[in-house]
């Protein structure tokens, strides 16, 4: 079977602010006196529900696969393909172990999280790098006008950080399948497109899997570099001319919260080959009860699990959508979901 690699470029340490949502009342903080804010009658604002309690976690949207597959492999019993996850870290001096302090944080919440999956680090070029944050959540208070802000805190990336990662697979090409997950790092928007066409020339026989930013994958379709598995949703999907996806023969899987579709060999506007319904799920589990984010990531995760695992398109969605599932409905989202959901989820799906 296939080893899985996983390569993290942006890795971070998340904060999740505790808020939950009410029909009436919008946003609104759980606990003010621990310093999170108070929203009224936001309700409108489109954003993602977040977990009901506030903490760190090993962030980046490539490690949040990682994760949920480091979760799945607790119920394969030794079947499953052997997965790892690379870690492009930053360095504040020549040594190796010289990290950042974000650096050494991430990767000690990596090795907190994850058991199962192998987890290895390659550390960049050592520079004084500027840092910017990704807002996660941006919430106003309409009274106050006052901000809460979910940051992330990634690496803004120069030229050399890009050419020591296509050094480092030069040097140690990955095989099997390979894993590109998030949006490209910041400074360097062509480097997925040169990941892909040095992943081709190193290792011809390698199959890539692409869940990235829709201006990184038009560049490697407009290249001829297309990934052999696409995963995204469907606002993203819709974002993307159908023209664009002319000459792609993979796999082009897209969800949403009603659903999810998958075509192969032939592109959209084509019929796609299979697609799951998961109003089954709503109706026998009830309604999400935990975060929504990440969800997207555990169906991507389920989805190529299935078929590196031997299932066919429709049960490899069934496995992408019962994972999912399971992570809306447990208050950690991907960072413990029930097992037993997940194959209760799968065969309500194929009982459907």
């Amino acid at each position: 079977m296939s080893p899985i690699t996983i390569l993290e470029f942006a890795p971070a340490a998340d904060e999740i602010w505790g808020l939950e949502h009410d029909p009436h009342a919008g946003y609104a903080a759980r606990d003010p006196d621990a310093g999170t804010l108070t929203f009224h009658d936001i309700p409108r604002h489109d954003t993602k529900m977040r977990p009901l309690l506030r903490g760190l976690y090993a962030g980046g949207k490539a490690t949040n696969v990682a994760r949920v597959l480091d979760r799945l492999l607790d119920a394969r019993d030794g079947s499953a393909p052997t997965v790892s996850l690379t870690t492009f870290l930053a360095r504040s001096g020549p040594g190796d172990d010289d990290l950042t302090p974000g650096a050494a944080f991430v990767r000690a919440l990596q090795r907190q999280e994850m058991r199962r999956i192998t987890l290895a680090y390659e550390p960049l070029p050592p520079r004084d790098g500027l840092v910017a944050d990704r807002r996660c959540i941006h919430l106003v208070d309409e009274r106050t006008g006052t901000d809460l802000l979910n940051f992330s805190p990634r690496l803004v990336w120069s030229d050399a950080e890009a050419r020591h990662v296509l050094r480092t697979l030069r040097r140690q090409p990955p095989e099997g399948l390979v894993v590109l997950a998030g949006s490209v790092p910041l400074g360097v928007p062509g480097l997925y497109p040169d990941v892909l066409r040095t992943l081709r020339t190193v290792t011809p026989t390698t199959r890539i899997a692409a869940d990235i930013d829709v201006p990184s994958l038009i560049r490697c379709l407009e290249a001829g570099l297309a990934p052999d598995y696409v995963s995204m949703n469907r606002r993203e999907f819709e974002q993307i001319d159908p023209s664009r996806w002319e000459g792609f023969r993979g796999i082009l899987h897209v969800h949403d919260r009603s659903g999810a579709w998958v075509w192969q060999a032939v592109p959209p506007p084509g019929s796609p080959s299979a697609r799951i319904d998961i109003a089954p799920l709503a109706a026998a589990l009830g309604p999400a009860t935990g975060p929504t984010l990440g969800a997207g990531d555990a169906a991507h995760a389920g989805f190529l699990l299935g078929l590196t695992t031997g299932r066919n398109l429709a049960a490899a969605l069934r496995l992408g959508q019962a994972v999912a599932a399971a992570t809306v409905r447990h208050a950690a989202g991907t960072r413990g979901f029930d097992l037993a959901l997940v194959r209760q989820a799968e065969t309500i799906l194929e009982s459907a």
